[in-house]
């Protein structure tokens, strides 16, 4: 007959509890860096195979919640529906990009960088 041990033996004071807060802490922080980083340099790798980096790709963008969406779940207030911060939020926002297609133009890219973003090309 062998000598068996407990499992409490293997693991100390360890409690069920303690443990799966540890590791939803870690995978919460850690773990989700780590995936994000790692999808990200598979979408980057231009050796990676085709096949892999649209599933890198789908995966950010299913963790970011862009397949959840649906049409209209952000529909975009009129002027006349938005409060004083809100307008000027959006006047912000126009001036960023009326100031990147400036810059776009000025560089000689008339176009801009669409389809040229530098992850799949």
């Amino acid at each position: 007959m062998t000598n068996q041990t407990s499992d409490d033996d293997d693991f100390g004071d360890y409690e069920v509890e303690e443990s799966r807060e540890w590791f939803d802490r870690v995978v919460a922080t850690k773990g989700l860096r780590l995936a994000l980083e790692a999808a990200m340099d598979v979408c980057a790798d231009k050796g990676s195979t085709p096949q892999a980096r649209a599933n890198a790709a789908s995966s950010i963008m299913r963790a970011a919640g862009v397949f959840d969406r649906k049409e209209g779940d952000k529909k975009r207030k009129e002027p006349h529906e938005m409060t004083g911060d809100e307008l000027a939020s959006e006047i912000e926002k126009l001036q960023r990009r009326e100031r990147a297609a400036a810059r776009r133009r000025d560089a000689g890219d008339d176009e801009g960088s669409a389809g040229n973003d530098g992850v799949f090309n």
